[in-house]
């Protein structure tokens, strides 16, 4: 079994990799339009600056590995917090015992309850 020759009209293609460096123009590009703003809004904090100089410094580097801790690296040191409002009824059932009717919900088939 031989493999297939390259020839000009038919050069070696890494799709997944011309895909990639299509992608990776293209964020560079939507960096390069947000550069001119980023730099001269006031709002924007010093530590919000230079993690979005980071992150260009490493497009600009086609060093995906160096984005990609900058783009999640102020996730990292900051907290988050998720709340969430329902109704249940219980029903008392012995002196310190209670239950509910609820059924479970949600993708995981979940019923939860606070003590």
């Amino acid at each position: 079994m031989s493999s297939p020759r390259l020839t000009a009209a038919n050069p070696a293609r890494n799709e997944p990799a011309d895909d990639a460096a299509k992608e990776w123009t293209k964020v560079l590009a939507d960096l390069q339009d947000t550069i001119p703003k980023a730099r001269s809004d006031p709002s924007i904090s010093p530590k919000v600056r230079r993690n979005f100089e980071e992150m260009l410094a490493a497009a600009e580097a086609h060093d995906v590995e160096r984005w990609a801790h900058a783009a999640v690296e102020p996730d990292r040191h900051t907290c988050h917090l998720w709340t969430s409002n329902y109704q249940l009824k219980f029903h008392r059932v012995g002196p310190r015992k209670w239950v509910t009717d609820a059924e479970p919900e949600g993708l995981c088939q979940i019923a939860t309850f606070g003590r």
